[in-house]
């Protein structure tokens, strides 16, 4: 990237522009990344981030109590990442500890530390958001391992459930265009974006902020776009432990407090019915089968989320997943 560039201002001008110089001309990026006991993925994760073409970024991981010794290894083999250390804390508050530290007028917010990212991610993404009325820009995520299986191309919300757009399908020329989403689970946006939509919702504490920033962008009347040039590579998990009643918990809760909070009265009550009743049983059913638990267990676990989310509580402990 910064070969052609150059080559192209020295054709024009008779000089050679420095890397130094266009580095100031371009807008600096802040990409904040949480971490929770994934030592080994967050090291590949910012390995990946060390090859990025575009020159001018800065990287802030927060901690969240990790027990496996991951500051430890990001101090001795990424000495120039910003590392914050906390306490176990949601991701939502992670994410609003990096922003504080950050300076950048781009902020690249909450790559997963399950993600590697292509050479040229940050680029598009960029030049997507020099639009004004281009609030949150998402990148296309495959799954790694593959070379062209979606993992998310945006979200989509159906019934108040935010779903990946291609998920498991063949990349096509479908999946290849820049189009509005709904939301998304990872994205980049504007510092004066962020000043008018507020910072991430803490009351989610694991998964849900980012859709809920998503939603409160649309509101303002930013839009939300994929930016299929920009790509990652995403480590789906596909391990029956992730089929657990806590993981069920945060995901049913989440979804709950994004209708509580965006969807009016009449429509509220619906999805709300519709998520206590029919959504209930398919969900325990399908944890059970996937795990070989009991379907009680589950069923015990979908109660507490949605009783939480109605009440706007959380019983469940704050453990987190090393990747989402």
């Amino acid at each position: 990237m910064l070969e052609e560039v150059d080559s192209t201002n020295a054709r024009r001008t008779g000089r050679l522009v420095s890397k130094e110089t266009l580095t100031t001309k371009l807008p600096l990026v802040s990409i904040i990344i949480s971490n929770y006991n994934g030592r080994t993925l967050l090291s590949d994760c910012l390995s990946s981030l060390m090859k990025l073409e575009y020159p001018n970024y800065e990287i802030i991981v927060v901690d969240c109590g990790s027990t496996d010794g991951t500051p430890e290894m990001v101090r001795r083999e990424f000495p120039k990442v910003r590392l914050l250390e906390t306490t176990r804390i949601g991701i939502g508050e992670a994410i609003n500890r990096g922003l504080a530290l950050s300076k950048g007028d781009i902020l690249a917010i909450d790559l997963n530390n399950d993600e590697t990212v292509s050479p040229n991610w940050l680029d598009p993404l960029v030049k997507a958001l020099r639009h004004e009325e281009v609030g949150v820009a998402c990148w296309k995520r495959y799954v790694t391992g593959t070379k062209d299986v979606i993992d998310s191309a945006g979200d989509k919300i159906w019934f108040g459930i935010p779903y990946a757009r291609g998920h498991g399908k063949r990349d096509s020329r479908k999946y290849n265009v820049a189009t509005q989403v709904d939301c998304a689970p990872v994205i980049a946006t504007r510092r004066d974006v962020l000043e008018r939509v507020g910072q991430f919702d803490e009351e989610y504490f694991i998964y849900g902020e980012d859709a809920d920033f998503c939603l409160r962008a649309r509101k303002l009347g930013y839009k939300v776009v994929l930016t299929p040039d920009s790509t990652s590579f995403h480590r789906v998990s596909l391990t029956l432990a992730s089929r657990s009643s806590r993981r069920l918990y945060w995901n049913v809760r989440a979804r709950l407090l994004l209708l509580v909070k965006h969807y009016p009265t009449v429509p509220k009550g619906l999805l709300i019915l519709f998520h206590a009743t029919i959504l209930f049983f398919i969900n325990a059913a399908y944890y059970s089968l996937m795990s070989g638990r009991s379907f009680l267990s589950f069923a015990r676990a979908e109660i507490r989320a949605i009783r939480d989310a109605l009440t706007r509580k959380r019983t469940f402990d704050g453990d987190q997943e090393s990747g989402s």
